[in-house]
């Protein structure tokens, strides 16, 4: 399942840790916020991302210096998209179809195969 970000294209659910979050708390939300579903999820891992030579990442936004996890959700429950939040639509993709679909995909290949690999949480 993939959203769409007005200006950023089509990509997984993807965010910022509130101050008063866990990173499994932010993930839930932002699946919430971004495409309206709900489940378990499972630590993938971490990388990390550095703007130090970023000339247009503003220290003053939201989104940490540094810093980017990673986790799998198993959705058990796909609820009404509204359009409350920033995204402008959802699709569920395939994974094969997702390099299709996706601009930036040499990274979400490594985490997309990553998941894959995890046994679902209801088997």
């Amino acid at each position: 399942m993939l959203d769409h970000v007005d200006g950023r294209g089509f990509n997984f659910p993807g965010g910022h840790i509130e101050k008063v979050e866990t990173p499994e708390v932010a993930f839930h939300r932002e699946a919430f916020e971004e495409c309206y579903v709900k489940g378990p999820i499972n630590y993938i891992g971490d990388i990390e991302v550095s703007h130090e030579e970023n000339p247009l990442y503003n220290a003053e936004s939201k989104y940490p210096f540094i810093g980017k996890m990673f986790y799998r959700m198993d959705i058990q429950e796909s609820l009404p998209f509204l359009r409350e939040y920033e995204t402008l639509s959802r699709i569920w993709v395939e994974p094969e179809q997702i390099p299709y679909v996706v601009n930036d995909y040499e990274l979400i290949h490594i985490v997309l195969q990553a998941a894959l690999s995890i046994k679902p949480s209801y088997m």
